[in-house]
């Protein structure tokens, strides 16, 4: 499956990385943003809840999340891969990008998760992000 992000005015396309990856990614990611939601009560999960997430990681850490969401992802129209070269002076736009492409892989865990946060707050959960 790819996915179409616009990160600014550019628009990216995302594949899924691999199984191996999203549990990587999962491992990486799960505890905290589980933390992060259900602290926030935030009703769903957004690309704005794991830009604060990934701007709060390690750097070597970051890092990790970034090589194995990134891989494959490229501008729309082209070919090459993306790097964090293609963002000098715009490392928000590079965080962004690397959220985005967190929230392409893991959907289904944040889905999940955002039915689990509403039971706990005893309310219904929102619609899901596409």
């Amino acid at each position: 499956m790819i996915e179409q992000v616009t990160v600014g005015t550019s628009t990216y396309n995302v594949p899924q990385a691999s199984a191996v990856d999203q549990k990587a990614l999962l491992l990486l990611l799960g505890g905290k943003i589980a933390l992060r939601s259900a602290a926030s009560k935030t009703e769903q999960i957004d690309t704005q809840l794991l830009v604060g997430a990934m701007l709060s990681t390690p750097e070597p850490e970051f890092d990790k999340i970034a090589k194995l969401v990134l891989g494959r992802v490229h501008l729309a129209g082209s070919e090459t891969p993306v790097t964090i070269a293609d963002f000098q002076g715009r490392m928000v736009e590079f965080v962004q990008l690397v959220a985005e492409c967190v929230r392409v892989n893991l959907n289904d865990f944040f889905t999940w998760l955002d039915v689990v946060n509403a039971e706990s707050r005893g309310s219904r959960p929102v619609q899901t992000m596409t």
